[in-house]
């Protein structure tokens, strides 16, 4: 749903405004980038080229989030943001700050050059462990006392709780978010 309700909206916004941009893709869709395209929309993958071009006013953020420096060079480069982070998205990023802020080591459990894990990340800090497979689990985890694990939205549930599982032998007290 948070694809889909952002894709519609950048539609919509497309119509109000000029020099509209879409920071990165907003979906894996081929058809839509293009339809997207045709509407007038740029998509532009750079962070730096969107900061420093001056004709671009307008910023849409895809569903998968951004990490909190990217609002805050985008803020500075004097650009109207439009947020369409997904819903669930932004929970699980906010968590990981919060969880963060409590002494956690966030361990995320998603694919690491996934647009929502590099969000994710931005809001842990230093204090993350990635593992995108039960099988990147390593022994050292044991010796990382107070660990939290979250999920890159979409990933399923039967591997999250495989992950959970062969966690919680190396790090009895985990903390589990799904």
């Amino acid at each position: 749903m948070g694809v889909k309700k952002a894709f519609d909206t950048a539609i919509k916004l497309a119509l109000k405004y000029d020099n509209l941009c879409l920071y990165g893709d907003i979906v894996h869709n081929k058809v839509a980038i293009e339809t997207l395209k045709s509407r007038n929309i740029r998509i532009v993958d750079s962070l730096n080229d969107i900061v420093n071009d001056k004709s671009i006013k307008n910023v849409v953020i895809r569903a998968h989030g951004v990490r909190p420096d990217v609002f805050s060079q985008l803020v500075a480069a004097g650009k109207n943001i439009f947020d369409l982070t997904c819903p669930n998205v932004k929970k699980v990023q906010l968590l990981a700050e919060k969880l963060t802020k409590e002494k956690y080591t966030v361990i995320i459990y998603g694919k690491k050059d996934h647009p929502e894990v590099t969000g994710i990340i931005g809001y842990c800090g230093d204090n993350y462990i990635l593992i995108e497979k039960p099988e990147d689990i390593d022994a050292a985890l044991s010796k990382t006392e107070k660990a939290a694990v979250i999920s890159q939205t979409t990933m399923t549930s039967v591997t999250f709780e495989e992950t959970v599982t062969a966690l919680k032998k190396y790090i009895p007290s985990l903390a589990v978010y799904n």
